[in-house]
């Protein structure tokens, strides 16, 4: 919580939008309310859910695919 990820991301960003790139992609699992968030916050959306395609301490979890067009 000291901004280190939105640095991160903003810095991500500004190397897709050098190199061309319309939009980029997150991969973040269902089950991390707190990374669904953060992402939601710096301008991800949902686009699809992929049902039970990681397997973690004994179950299947789903992983949101968000985008943000840039």
């Amino acid at each position: 919580r000291r901004g280190t990820g939105r640095a991160l991301m903003a810095e991500i960003e500004a190397a897709a939008r050098a190199g061309g790139g319309h939009s980029i992609f997150a991969g973040v699992s269902a089950a991390n309310p707190e990374g669904r968030a953060f992402h939601a916050a710096i301008g991800f959306d949902l686009v699809a859910t992929l049902r039970e395609v990681g397997w973690k301490h004994g179950r299947w979890l789903d992983l949101w695919l968000m985008q943000k067009f840039l």
